[in-house]
C-alpha cells in the first residue's frame, strides 16, 4: 500500500499527542520511575508472546550482531527507560505542552552530536536555523525573561526545563541507534529489545533511593487507567506504528507528518488539561517547529 507508511507515522504521532492527558494528572501522585517501570513491564508482557508465536520473528530475536546489540541496549536503557522517566518527572514542574515542544529540538541535538563526536559537518543552513530554534526554545521556556533562580517557582520551572531537555538529548541519540537496529531487525523485534533492556534498567533504578510507592494510590482506578493508557495506547502501539512507518516513508515526508504530535498535544492539553500556552509561547513554539523542519529538509 502506497500510503501505509505515512498513515502509520501519522497514527503514531496522533497517539503520542494524547499521552500527556493521562501522564500529567498522575505525575504528582506517583513516582516517575514506577510509572515508566509499569509501562515497560506491561509492554514486555505483550511483546514476548507476540514475537514468540511468529516463526520469522523468533529467528530474528537473537540474530543481532555486536553493533546491533549495543544499539538495542542503548535504546532500551537510555532512550526508553531513562528518557521516559525524565520526561514523566518534568511534568511536575512545567507545562506539559512546553515539555512536548522542547522535544522538537532533537534534530538539532543529533546534528550537533554528529559534528562533535564524528566530525560530520552540517549543511550551511543548519547554523542559522539551529540558532533560531534554540532562541525559540528559550522564549518558549522562559516567556517572562526570568532565567534566574530567585524563587521556588523559578527553580521548579528551570528544573522541569532541564529534565525535558535531557530527555530530548537521550531520545535524539536513541533515534540514531534505532536506525542501526532497524537495518536488519523487524519493528516488532526492535521494539521488544528496546522494552526488555529498558525494563532491566528500570529494575535497577527502582533499587535506588526514590519516592516511595503508595499502593493505595497506584491501585486506584484513575491511576491504573492512566498507566494502562500510556503503556499501550500512547506507548507500545504507536512505537510499533512508528517503526513500521519509518521503514516505508521518506525522511522528508516523515518530518512533516511528525508535526502532528506537538500540534495535537498542545491542542489537547489546552482543551482537556486546561494548561494553555501564552500567545508569546505559541509564537515561539511555532517558530521552533518551523526552524527544526527547515533543518530536517
Amino acid at each position: 500500500m502506497k500510503h501505509l507508511g505515512p498513515l502509520l507515522v501519522a497514527s503514531a504521532a496522533l497517539l503520542w499527542g494524547t499521552d500527556a492527558i493521562f501522564r500529567y494528572p498522575i505525575a504528582d501522585s506517583v513516582d516517575a520511575t514506577f510509572i515508566v517501570f509499569a509501562e515497560h513491564l506491561l509492554g514486555v508482557a505483550l511483546l514476548v508472546p507476540w514475537v514468540a508465536t511468529r516463526a520469522r520473528m523468533r529467528r530474528e530475536v537473537f540474530a543481532l550482531n555486536g553493533r546491533e546489540w549495543a544499539a538495542a541496549a542503548f535504546c532500551g536503557v537510555f532512550g526508553s527507560a531513562l528518557a521516559t522517566t525524565l520526561f514523566t518527572a518534568c511534568f511536575r514542574y512545567v507545562n506539559p505542552s512546553i515539555a512536548v515542544l522542547l522535544q522538537k529540538l532533537q534534530p538539532v541535538i543529533v546534528v550537533a552530536i554528529a559534528f562533535v563526536a564524528l566530525g560530520e559537518r552540517p549543511k550551511r543552513k543548519f547554523y542559522f536555523w539551529a540558532a533560531v530554534s534554540l532562541a525559540a526554545g528559550v522564549v518558549l521556556s522562559f516567556p517572562d525573561g526570568k532565567l534566574g533562580l530567585e524563587s521556588r517557582e523559578e527553580l521548579d520551572r528551570a528544573k522541569g526545563i532541564f529534565l525535558a531537555f535531557a530527555a530530548a538529548m537521550l531520545w535524539a541519540v536513541s533515534t540514531v541507534s534505532s536506525k542501526v537496529l532497524l537495518k536488519r531487525a523487524s519493528p516488532d523485534v526492535a521494539t521488544l529489545w528496546r522494552y526488555v533492556f529498558g525494563l532491566v534498567a528500570l529494575c535497577f533504578m527502582l533499587c535506588l533511593p526514590h519516592e516511595p510507592v503508595h499502593w493505595s494510590v497506584v491501585s486506584s482506578w484513575p491511576v491504573a487507567r492512566a498507566v494502562l493508557y500510556v503503556s499501550f495506547i500512547s506507548g507500545i502501539f504507536p512505537m510499533l506504528f512508528y517503526y513500521g512507518g519509518l521503514s516505508r516513508t521518506p525522511a522528508s515526508v516523515t518530518t512533516f507528518i511528525e508535526l502532528l504530535y506537538p500540534i495535537s498535544a498542545v491542542v489537547l492539553n489546552t482543551l482537556v488539561l486546561g494548561t494553555p500556552l501564552t500567545a508569546l509561547q505559541i509564537v515561539a513554539g511555532s517558530v521552533l517547529m518551523f526552524a527544526v523542519t527547515m533543518i530536517a529538509l
